[in-house]
């Protein structure tokens, strides 16, 4: 009697399951109850050691990768048999009941912890800041066990942090991570599978589309390896002869069927073989149909999943490699003469242009998705000579000077010998970055003026510029605008500066944020940079000032200082015009 009964309630599982249990090319599973939940009452162990497995068989349902074996019905055979869910099961009893009802794998698992803490609110002058919550953490061990081989084909330990106003939110918030981490631990065991039914060009027709999880954008790896009268299930795990014969991805779904392109090399690909869903990165390869000038069109577009900024490795086939003995061909040499930046895309094609390798990219070539840089990084030297007129302050004899801070004093002053400044020259230091797609740069310079043993200055900013096609890839016409930060020192005979601030500074500064322009050639061979162009600064040192002391003391004990402005009358050059227009020369070198 109790065998009859036992196997009146195995039909009626099969029969609630239906057409799903049919389905050759997705395995059924079921999730029992974890054990182990900490808990004053066995209401609360019950509550949440059934949640977590409902919520990890709403996540496998949701996935449309599995057959999942309704829990309710599952439960009621297993009482049958004296087999309780709460407890721990016997392999042996799980094995013959998955035998019977077709159940492929189990997952099972036990809470290694499961607690709350009480976070008190968080009050300012009566007004709560921070509401009254409560923190959860759990951790589980989760098993997998092969119905087939009877033995746990994985395990994993899985965590989950949940926050809530109380203590339950907190707990089911926590359980939905952990049920999204059982999920992510052994997904991998469940990879979709399908046939293809035809073959058009570059175009495969699979057997299975929505209703068995399969999306646009998806990657599958084909087999060669034939639907058998049993379905996939026979070649679950492959055997050695089995190989790799190519990729698709699928372009289209609808509820029972789907499009997919090939990939690359597709000739040993066959109607009939198998399609298994595949995590890895795959990359796409194409071909240029058309070439105008810079613009591309290739053969693969917005359904394969290709969108504005891609890029594309150009290949290009070179001699085959044959075995010198057997005279076997093993492939042919290959390497990458040029990069492509997709622009704009369509449903199938899309448009793109060549950054890199105008003159070696041909149509027809062959072109690999690659992550690529679109951006070259150079580092560049100047240098430019300068023809300035910095006339001096003709002064001589004794001056009294009031120096705020540090007194009267009484100096000798002479200017007479020295002449007008008409020569110098500046040393640029330039680090920038140059787009290939938009011609677009921006860099950060560094200057030094030098225009006397007394004179000189000082420039650190950044710029942005433009850069544009003359001869493609070979000579540029280069322009930029910038800002900077410029500091001009100037000493004074006599250690004047030095007197005045009670020996704190030596020199007079001038500060300003100068603006910059410059246009130029550049002529590219290589990663060599050469160019010459014409800039100019606008850039005037008049007011001139320096450091001294006060005589007070800071907090620490030190000395106080100050920035104080000194009379013009008193500077050997009191009008300095930086801001001349210059040729400049230099080498740059770009990767």
């Amino acid at each position: 009697m109790r065998n009859s009964l036992f196997n009146l309630i195995v039909m009626v599982v099969l029969a609630a399951n239906g057409a799903a249990s049919q389905v050759f090319d997705q395995e059924n599973i079921t999730v029992l109850p974890f054990s182990g939940w900490s808990a004053s009452y066995s209401s609360e162990v019950e509550r949440f050691q059934d949640a977590l497995t409902d919520k990890i068989v709403t996540r496998i349902i949701q996935s449309h990768r599995f057959n999942v074996i309704d829990r309710a019905n599952l439960s009621s055979l297993l009482m049958e048999q004296d087999l309780h869910m709460t407890g721990v099961i016997d392999e042996s009893t799980v094995m013959e009941v998955g035998s019977v009802i077709g159940v492929d794998k189990f997952i099972m698992g036990t809470f290694t912890r499961n607690s709350t803490e009480y976070h008190k609110a968080v009050r300012s002058e009566r007004e709560t800041i921070v509401d009254a919550y409560y923190t959860a953490d759990i951790q589980a061990t989760i098993k997998m066990l092969d119905v087939e081989s009877a033995r746990y084909i994985e395990a994993a330990e899985a965590a989950g942090h949940g926050k809530g106003p109380d203590k339950t939110n907190a707990l089911l918030n926590a359980l939905d991570e952990l049920a999204d981490s059982v999920i992510t631990s052994f997904e991998q065991y469940f990879a979709i599978q399908a046939f293809i039914t035809s073959i058009d060009k570059a175009t495969a027709t699979l057997d299975r589309g929505t209703s068995y999880g399969v999306k646009e954008g998806m990657n599958f790896t084909v087999w060669n390896v034939l639907r058998g009268p049993e379905g996939a299930k026979e070649i679950i795990n492959f055997g050695g002869d089995t190989r790799e014969v190519g990729l698709l991805r699928v372009v289209s779904v609808e509820a029972n069927t789907a499009r997919g392109r090939f990939i690359g090399n597709y000739d040993d690909v066959r109607s009939g073989y198998l399609i298994r869903e595949t995590k890895k990165e795959v990359k796409v390869e194409a071909q240029i149909l058309e070439k105008k000038m810079k613009q591309v069109t290739l053969n693969i577009g917005r359904a394969m999943g290709i969108k504005p900024g891609a890029t594309f490795s150009v290949i290009s086939k070179g001699e085959e490699l044959i075995d010198p003995v057997t005279g076997e061909v093993y492939g042919e040499k290959t390497r990458s003469v040029g990069t492509i930046y997709i622009t704009e895309s369509e449903d199938r094609f899309s448009r793109g242009k060549v950054v890199k390798g105008f003159y070696s990219v041909k149509k027809g070539m062959l072109v690999k998705e690659q992550d690529m840089s679109i951006i070259n990084l150079g580092l560049s030297v100047s240098f430019a000579p300068l023809l300035p007129s910095f006339k001096p302050n003709d002064i001589l004899g004794t001056y009294t000077i009031d120096a705020q801070y540090t007194g009267t004093h009484e100096v000798e002053i002479d200017y007479s010998g020295y002449d007008e400044i008409s020569s110098g020259s500046i040393f640029e230091i330039d680090i920038y970055a140059r787009s290939l797609v938009s011609g677009l740069s921006m860099g950060l310079t560094y200057d030094r003026y030098q225009y006397s043993d007394m004179l000189g200055a000082v420039a650190i900013g950044g710029y942005l510029g433009y850069y544009l096609d003359l001869i493609p890839e070979i000579v540029y016409l280069s322009s930029s605008v910038g800002i900077a930060y410029g500091n001009a020192t100037q000493e004074l005979p006599d250690n004047l500066v030095s007197t005045l601030s009670d020996n704190e500074s030596s020199k007079l500064f001038s500060s300003a944020l100068p603006l910059s322009a410059q246009i130029g050639i550049r002529g590219k061979l290589g990663r060599i940079v050469l160019f010459v162009g014409g800039s100019y600064r606008l850039w005037e040192a008049s007011e001139w000032s320096y450091w001294t002391k006060t005589g007070e003391k800071t907090d620490s004990g030190g000395d106080e200082k100050e920035i104080v402005e000194i009379d013009p009358s008193y500077v050997l050059y009191p009008k300095v015009d930086l801001g001349s227009l210059y040729m400049k020369f230099g080498v740059a070198l770009e990767l």
